[in-house]
Order: C-alpha cells, then sequence, then structure tokens
C-alpha cells in the first residue's frame, strides 16, 4: 500500500481535524495509507514545513503524495487573498520541482467559518480521491488496471459519500 501524509494548519485546528478524520475515514475504503500528519502553525507557514520534509530524501521515498489542508478566513482587508496566493504559489512549485503528487485543499480566502464548516468534509474527499486518482492512472500506464470503467467505478463511489 502506498504511503502518503498530510500537512496541515494548526490555526483552526477543530476544522482541520475534522478535514483529517473525514481524509483518513475515505483513505481507509480506498486503500490509500496515511501515515504520518505535520502541522504547520497557519496556512503561510505550510511551505515553510513542506520544503524541510521534501528536502529530505528519505521522507521524499517514503511518501507517494502528499495532502495539504489549512484555511484563510475571510478578514476586512485583501491580506488574506494575498496569502492564499503566495502559499498556493509556492506548494504548486515544490509540486513541480520534487515531482511528488499534492492534493492542495486550502479553504478560503474568502470563506467564512460556517462556509469552511459546511466546505471541509466534502474538500478532504476530495483531495484523497485525487490523489487515489493519480495511482489509478499510474496502473493504468504499467498495464495493472482491468478498466478504466473500474477506475471511474471506484472514483465515482468515494465521491458519492
Amino acid at each position: 500500500m502506498k504511503q502518503f501524509c498530510i500537512i496541515a494548519c494548526a490555526l483552526y485546528e477543530k476544522i482541520i481535524k475534522e478535514m483529517i478524520e473525514s481524509a483518513k475515514s475515505i483513505a481507509v475504503d480506498n486503500q490509500i495509507d496515511i501515515t504520518d500528519v505535520f502541522w504547520a502553525p497557519g496556512s503561510l507557514e505550510i511551505p515553510l514545513i513542506l520544503t524541510s520534509d521534501l528536502e529530505n530524501k528519505n521522507l521524499r521515498k517514503k511518501y507517494s503524495g502528499i495532502i495539504i489542508f489549512g484555511l484563510i478566513k475571510k478578514g476586512k482587508t485583501k491580506h488574506g487573498e494575498i496569502l492564499a496566493h503566495q502559499v498556493t504559489n509556492k506548494i504548486l512549485g515544490m509540486q513541480l520541482k520534487y515531482k511528488i503528487p499534492m492534493a492542495v485543499s486550502i479553504i478560503g480566502p474568502c470563506s467564512t467559518m460556517n462556509h469552511a464548516k459546511n466546505k471541509a468534509n466534502r474538500v478532504a474527499k476530495k483531495a484523497v480521491l485525487l490523489l487515489k486518482s493519480i495511482e489509478l492512472k499510474k496502473n493504468i500506464v504499467r498495464g495493472e488496471s482491468a478498466s478504466i470503467k473500474g477506475m471511474m467505478r471506484e472514483l465515482t463511489v468515494g465521491i458519492s459519500r
């Protein structure tokens, strides 16, 4: 079974923990092993934690993919938008540099807390299923999957929950 990790923002711990539990639940159903959770103080610090982990070759080899959970709530200024763009840009740059799949699920930057609570489980499930789809695609390319229909059925079951 392939191993995955989660890097999560600790700032809005209650919502982020819901996302982690949702992800772990659907991961088990999809034969994905989430072995570790790394915590960043806030969403802005996620790229720093991610860089530290990815610069370690042993960790890079250990994980088939990384799930990133964060929340940038709506503020009175555009600060959250700037923060969200910068964080996402840095994460996507690392994904390309280290060639490791990442499911980036940072809610915001225009989300209210109610919106974030309502979206948390759905976003977490989609993150896991993204990594599952990458694994299934690799299997098809290697000729290890029975059919594309089977792959789509697996993904559809996961999304409908």
